[in-house]
């Protein structure tokens, strides 16, 4: 893997991904740009590049220091700070999707059956581009079945992320709250009642499929009030948490959620169960 050439400047500062105006021999230089930007100036062509690279980017300072209009451009002052994902950063995306990918191989689940992370590392193994791959991603010394476990965890939570973007959660302040903090892409309607049949008419069709949350009774709370709606204006899968048809408890506020099931956990869970309904309804029409 290397870097193109087409991304401007090659030179950037060893921190930030900062384009420098140039190899400047150590100590020259009067700009405070990389003062200011935390940054610490490259002062030779890295040894480690290609050599075919390092000609270009010589070649390119080369034509800086010596035409006067190109090196007035090139300068610090006149470059935008770079934002862009560091290259590290990356090649340690590009590794471990490569890895998550090769566990779901048709190779790995040819027997068709549900195994654990432990089985799953067993069978990566014996798989010599996998461990070569996790080597370049953890070491030398990679624990794999640390690293399955790792993996497929991620995974799983990235599945749960886009699941929940895919619904409308409706629900109190308070239920909502610690959903927002942990899961901020979701989209929520705070609400105490389905006061409004257009918003819930609009969030069904927005999303086709919704999730209601409220510190209730399921039964003749908001969502039994959204069940109506969604099934006069937009059919669509609904999912409610809340309290079931069992007496009350007593306790701090945060112990009732979790015994109720109104923790961002289990929100997220409905919200993968409503759009496996909806899944399933697209299956059947």
């Amino acid at each position: 893997m290397r870097r193109s050439s087409t991304t401007g400047n090659p030179l950037r500062s060893a921190s930030a991904n900062v384009p420098s105006r140039s190899c400047w021999p150590a100590g020259e230089g009067d700009t405070a740009w990389f003062s200011r930007h935390g940054s610490t100036p490259i002062t030779e062509i890295p040894g480690h590049w290609p050599e075919a690279y390092r000609d270009l980017v010589a070649r390119r300072i080369e034509k800086i220091e010596s035409d006067r209009d190109i090196a007035l451009i090139e300068r610090p002052e006149c470059k935008r700070r770079w934002a862009a994902e560091s290259w590290d950063s990356l090649v340690e995306r590009a590794l471990r999707g490569w890895l998550l990918d090769r566990l779901e191989a048709p190779g790995f689940w040819a027997a068709q059956q549900i195994m654990s992370t432990r089985a799953l590392a067993e069978l990566a193994r014996a798989d010599a581009d996998f461990v070569g791959v996790a080597e370049l991603y953890r070491g030398r010394d990679v624990d794999l079945i640390a690293l399955v476990t790792e993996l497929v965890a991620a995974a799983e939570e990235a599945s749960v992320r886009d699941d929940i973007k895919a619904v409308v959660v409706y629900g109190g302040p308070k239920v909502l709250a610690g959903l927002a903090e942990k899961y901020p892409e979701a989209k929520f309607i705070t609400a105490h009642s389905a006061t409004s049949w257009q918003m819930v008419d609009e969030a069904a069709a927005e999303t086709g499929a919704i999730v209601t949350a409220e510190e209730h009774s399921i039964i003749g709370g908001l969502g039994g009030a959204v069940c109506e709606a969604v099934c006069e204006l937009h059919p669509a899968p609904v999912v409610r948490v809340g309290v079931r048809d069992q007496f009350g408890k007593s306790g701090k506020p945060d112990e009732l959620l979790a015994a109720y099931g109104l923790t961002a956990d289990e929100i997220a869970r409905a919200a993968r169960r409503a759009i496996s309904m909806k899944t399933a309804a697209g299956r059947i029409v």
